[in-house]
């Protein structure tokens, strides 16, 4: 099972050394370091602190876990979501992804209508509209331009409308900017993307529209050959931003019929998407698992469980994340934490970052590539798939 994605055989060549900070996964080796102020942020608080596996071994030798246990993933790469997943199994444990609330409104979309997506890659390389939806991915994915506007493959650069909820967006200085800018208040996205499909859908010109950029997008939409609608799902977290993602697929649908129109949300949290990958292709269950000793399921009564009710349904809680990250751990009641921060309490466990201490794979936030992340230095750290399949020998050896 996923036999394809263990370790790589040796080659001549290094394999890329990546940043597991945001879904681009941008290569080290193109100096980010001096151009991605999230990247500069997280290197000036990032510390680290070595700690033995025999140590570790030594503490984790005291827990006692059952099947009444959450498995948490936070942010993990492939080696050690099926390490856990080994751990669920044998414990006939619940695991769980922990998701982004934006991301449910993209899921239910995707399951009842479908929709015609895309990649990264293919955006660089043939988009020649790019319409990105709130100011949510230039934020967290700050080289996101640089993706589409420094591809060698292509001598026709695409054109960028970028849909911001504020009115006046500050320009970093060495950041490449939208050409043009459109404000719609955040509470108006829906109403003005209904206004955008009815032009697109009806006769009436645009040059009715009710603003000149409204009527200059339609008409951008309809000279275009190939265009993306390209939003953070983090961006989209209300219950009502379902209609929101419909209505974008409905203008989608509508401009397919002349050119190609796709639809390209973009999960920044790279861990997040590997464990969801690796989660639903290892048991068929996407987001939460259960073993029942004989299979894999997914019980309905976890679907719309909010993060207290995860805290208080279960005995103990392990909670696990194997990358390094700027984002701050979910506020649960763990009895173990598997981080790649420094361990404070007694209960936390320092492991190995993927990309940095160790090496490992993982999908990137478009879903559209796996790729291997290259330690940069050499670290005693253990990796989270060692603690987790120590846990489990524990619980065969008591």
């Amino acid at each position: 099972m996923l036999s394809n994605l263990d370790a790589p055989e040796q080659s001549a060549d290094p394999a890329p050394t990546i940043c597991t900070l945001c879904g681009l996964t941008c290569d080290l080796s193109l100096s980010i370091d001096s151009r991605c102020d999230r990247r500069q942020r997280w290197l000036q608080a990032a510390t680290r602190q070595n700690r033995h596996m025999a140590n570790e071994a030594e503490r984790l030798s005291q827990v006692k876990l059952n099947s009444n246990t959450l498995i948490w993933l936070d942010a993990c790469d492939v080696q050690t979501t099926r390490a856990a997943i080994q751990l669920a199994q044998h414990l006939g444990a619940t695991i769980h992804v922990g998701q982004s609330t934006g991301a449910h409104a993209t899921k239910k979309v995707i399951a009842s209508d479908g929709w015609l997506g895309t990649t990264l890659s293919e955006v660089a390389a043939r988009a020649d509209l790019i319409l990105t939806l709130g100011d949510g991915i230039r934020g967290e994915a700050p080289l996101l331009a640089e993706r589409f506007f420094q591809s060698q493959t292509r001598s026709v650069q695409p054109h960028w409308v970028h849909i911001s909820q504020h009115a006046t967006v500050v320009e970093e200085p060495s950041a490449v900017a939208p050409h043009e800018v459109i404000h719609w208040p955040r509470q108006q996205w829906f109403d003005s993307l209904s206004q955008l499909a009815l032009h697109l859908n009806s006769s009436v010109p645009v040059a009715n529209a009710a603003s000149p950029a409204m009527a200059q997008l339609s008409t951008r939409l309809l000279d275009a050959t190939q265009a993306v609608w390209l939003w953070d799902v983090d961006e989209l977290h209300f219950q009502t931003d379902e209609l929101i993602v419909r209505r974008m697929l409905s203008i989608a649908k509508t401009l397919s019929e002349r050119m190609r129109c796709n639809l390209l949300p973009m999960d920044l949290n790279v861990g997040r998407v590997t464990a969801e990958e690796v989660l639903l292709w290892l048991t068929g269950c996407p987001t939460t698992a259960m073993w029942d000793g004989s299979r894999w399921y997914r019980s309905p009564q976890y679907a719309d469980y909010t993060l207290e009710q995860w805290s208080s349904a279960f005995a103990s809680i392990v909670l696990v994340r194997s990358l390094a990250s700027d984002r701050s751990l979910p506020n649960l009641p763990a009895n173990i934490i598997i981080q790649t921060s420094p361990a404070s309490q007694q209960h936390e466990f320092q492991v190995a970052a993927v990309g940095q201490d160790c090496s490992g794979h993982l999908f990137r936030g478009d879903r559209g590539v796996v790729l291997y992340a290259e330690a940069t230095t050499s670290s005693e750290l253990p990796t989270a798939a060692e603690l987790l399949t120590q846990l489990m020998e524990n619980t065969v050896d008591n």
